[in-house]
């Protein structure tokens, strides 16, 4: 699809739905509600993806780590922390990005997630 997730905050439903018909080359009137409920779901599922949230608040630019419009010193001196239902996820997009920059990290998940992610096969 090519709609962007961050059309979500910048723009209104209908905005959004001639959007969403534009990438699907059906007219907006043509769309019936449950499709375009499917699309609007998978944009908006899309848009919390750690990989899709990182990727635009977060940037490596040569010794320079870019982070929500400010700009860090880097140099292998990072340390990661994280704690939270979604942080497995968002440590992993943000080592990505910074790559051999991470010295050490620790994470924090609530009980039972690790086996819960087992059981879907994500873990």
């Amino acid at each position: 699809m090519a709609l962007s997730p961050l059309c979500l905050s910048r723009s209104g439903p209908l905005s959004l739905l001639r959007s969403l018909s534009r990438s699907q080359g059906v007219p907006a009137r043509a769309m019936s509600a449950a499709q375009w409920a499917r699309e609007l779901f998978g944009v908006a599922v899309k848009a919390v993806q750690p990989d899709s949230v990182l990727s635009s608040s977060l940037t490596l630019q040569g010794g320079r780590l870019l982070v929500g419009g400010q700009s860090f010193a880097i140099d292998h001196n990072l340390y990661l922390v994280g704690f939270g239902k979604a942080v497995l996820g968002m440590a992993a997009a943000a080592e990505r990005v910074v790559g051999g920059h991470l010295v050490r990290g620790v994470v924090s998940v609530p009980h039972g997630i690790q086996d819960a992610l087992r059981r879907e096969g994500r873990g």
